[in-house]
């Protein structure tokens, strides 16, 4: 995500953050993403024979690959509403502020030849129309840096707690603390894209909520092991990603 340096500097997470699915047992869990049960058991004080309520936010250790894969699987499987809805932090109550979707227009009924080919990403995505999440200067850029490290989207320098917006409209898929990232936010959109918003101070959405272009959706920090205030922004088509700067401008 960042320069090999930046990621030999960040302490290791301790954890991740999941919810429990309906029937879930401690054995389940720990089969689910590949760790440890008494783990599991001692970071959430729960054994063998504990009840466990469908939404219930658990904390999963970050123990291998394998375990990062499934929960990020999960955060971006549309077919998993499992997710209990969480109040909105009552510190960013003043910038949740309606998002009000422009009016259309009446359109006429027109005849359409059929399409020659797939539209590219570049033009679905103009079509859905990316907006800057933030407003500052590119401090890393996507691709590859002069160490070898590849960055897979863009970082934005910040003030602490400054709030950032959803980039397009879609769904809340992921919102919890993820290793490396610190706290994160995924958004599924129309067309088949996701968009990452990472190292936030707070998140004021929940799993499963709807948000529009433009809605507050969390402030900026420096969790995950970043030394300043940013935001690292991805935008993928797929599992595949793009650089973010060539989408908004195309609808800048």
């Amino acid at each position: 995500m960042l320069s090999a340096a930046e990621n030999r500097s960040w302490p290791r997470a301790t954890y991740y953050t999941v919810v429990a699915h309906p029937g879930d047992t401690l054995a389940k869990i720990a089969a689910r993403y590949h760790v440890s049960a008494s783990v599991v058991g001692r970071l959430n004080e729960l054994n063998a024979t504990s009840h466990l309520l469908w939404g219930r936010v658990l904390r999963i250790p970050a123990a291998t690959h394998a375990t990062r894969e499934a929960v990020l699987l999960e955060a971006v499987d549309r077919s998993a509403r499992i997710y209990a809805r969480g109040p909105k932090p009552p510190m960013l109550a003043r910038y949740s502020v309606p998002f009000h979707a422009p009016v259309k227009a009446p359109t006429r009924a027109v005849r359409r030849s059929p399409p020659e080919r797939e539209a590219s990403p570049a033009q679905t995505a103009t079509a859905l129309r990316f907006v800057w999440p933030l407003a500052g200067p590119v401090i890393s850029p996507f691709g590859p840096d002069e160490h070898g490290a590849r960055n897979d989207g863009i970082n934005i320098a910040a003030e602490q707690g400054v709030p950032f917006r959803a980039a397009a409209q879609g769904t809340v898929r992921y919102a919890g603390a993820l290793r490396g990232y610190g706290n994160l936010i995924l958004i599924t959109h129309p067309n088949g894209y996701v968009t990452a918003y990472a190292h936030a101070e707070n998140v004021a959405v929940a799993r499963g909520d709807e948000v529009g272009r433009g809605q507050v959706i969390g402030t900026a920090g420096n969790t995950g092991g970043v030394d300043r205030p940013q935001l690292h922004f991805e935008i993928r088509h797929g599992i595949t990603p793009i650089d973010p700067r060539l989408l908004l401008a195309a609808n800048s």
